[in-house]
């Protein structure tokens, strides 16, 4: 931003204005004054005159505060004008920022679960491979405490091997779900809701609207990540016993709401950052998200993001 440089007094309005019009009121009182003493006798006519000048007075302050004050207020509304639409543009900046980070944060984990999967899903079928290869080594071995133990070896490492394996699948399913590269939310929702509720022991439902759309790639996958963020706070602070995962399209917007029985929302733990990270995703495709109690007890997460405004920027 430019520097401001001082103004010398005759080029500062709020110093000329107030300079000139005591100049020009006091010189108007002090010669009206004379001029009435010197060429009128008649007192009564002295006293009309004065209380008319006096009002004229009054009346042209009162044109020169509204003529000043008016012009202020429309300076004063031009930079509130000014300062909305710079922070409007400044909004708009940041949803375009926090909508290029969250593709590539998208494109971040795309790439990890790809690598994952590909090269150390790889290299752990190849060393099952080998480790079955050696256990059969092992088994025409002469019999003896060595080979035994060979074979046990083997054995235990090829039973590790399996469980990197299942590891890595489902860390990069975690990543990336399978389901979202066909875009199908209501499908994700559902394996994510399944994948918790064995570990968190709650019973869970998933409604998805009959003929709901196909939603854009930016809208499934907010949507996705919203529902999982708020299904994992469940399963760590809810200790709820029921959830319910509703999407539905509303008023041209894909709305999901993700319900619980729990203890309700309030506490301290409950995770602000991933409250924060679920606002971003919609705030960066001109929707919301809300957190309020449920009817009788428990916690809603809804999620509310239009599909017109997030294919424009999706376009974009």
């Amino acid at each position: 931003m430019p520097l401001s440089v001082a103004r010398p007094w005759w080029r500062r309005p709020e110093l000329i204005i107030p300079s000139a019009y005591l100049a020009i009121a006091g010189s108007w009182v002090a010669l009206s004054d004379q001029l009435i003493t010197d060429h009128v006798k008649d007192p009564a006519l002295v006293q009309r005159l004065e209380i008319e000048k006096d009002l004229l007075f009054v009346a042209v302050t009162a044109l020169l505060l509204y003529g000043g004050l008016r012009a202020a207020l429309e300076r004063l509304q031009a930079e509130a004008r000014r300062r909305i639409d710079a922070e409007r543009q400044f909004a708009a900046e940041l949803r375009r920022l926090a909508d290029r980070l969250a593709h590539a944060r998208e494109e971040e984990q795309a790439c990890i679960a790809r690598d994952l999967h590909d090269d150390l899903g790889q290299l752990v079928t190849g060393l099952s491979l080998t480790l079955r290869s050696s256990a059969r080594l092992a088994a025409g071995l002469p019999a003896g405490p060595a080979a035994t133990t060979l074979v046990e070896l083997n054995q235990m490492s090829g039973e590790l091997a399996k469980q990197v394996l299942v590891a890595i699948q489902r860390i990069a399913a975690g990543l990336r779900p399978p389901s979202l590269e066909q875009l199908d939310v209501g499908v994700a929702l559902g394996q994510e809701l399944r994948r918790l509720e064995g570990r968190a022991g709650w019973r869970g439902s998933l409604r998805v609207e009959a003929g709901l759309p196909d939603l854009p790639g930016p809208v499934a996958t907010a949507l996705f990540r919203i529902g999982q963020e708020a299904l994992t706070n469940v399963a760590r602070h809810a200790e709820a016993r029921c959830v319910e995962v509703a999407l539905r399209l509303q008023d041209g917007a894909a709305v999901l709401e993700v319900e619980d029985d729990g203890i309700g929302v309030g506490r301290p733990e409950a995770g602000s950052l991933g409250l924060l990270g679920m606002s971003e995703r919609a705030t960066a495709l001109g929707g919301d998200v809300t957190v309020r109690p449920g009817p009788a007890r428990g916690t809603i997460v809804a999620a509310r993001i239009p599909l017109v405004q997030a294919g424009q920027q999706a376009a974009s």
